[in-house]
């Protein structure tokens, strides 16, 4: 089976939403986030590897040693088992794509 949305159709239509998941399958699960500035996510780890995109808005995301900025249409991928945050600089929405689905996160 495939499964297709539209993304700009998603976040119009979930905009209060301020998280949900769109898909969970055997290998990934797909998950959008809508944040406030001055928010944050985290910082956990995952053991899996995380893709993150950027839809709106501009976000800063520590992950181990290193700090980067995501603006609208950028990406990043966040390996297995690094300490990572996400703080919210911009109003906005991102997109996290999970691989495994369900692998362990720990709050720190």
């Amino acid at each position: 089976m495939i499964h297709q949305f539209n993304v700009h159709a998603l976040l119009r239509d979930r905009a209060d939403q301020p998280s949900f998941h769109v898909l969970a399958e055997r290998h990934l699960r797909i998950e959008f986030r809508n944040l406030e500035a001055g928010t944050a996510v985290g910082p956990f780890t995952y053991e899996g590897d995380v893709l993150i995109t950027c839809w709106t808005g501009v976000f800063s995301i520590e992950a181990g040693a290193s700090t980067t900025e995501l603006r609208e249409l950028e990406q990043a991928v966040i390996p297995s088992g690094t300490l990572v945050r996400l703080a919210c600089g911009a109003r906005g929405s991102i997109q996290l794509i999970w691989s495994p689905p369900h692998a362990a996160t720990r709050q720190a």
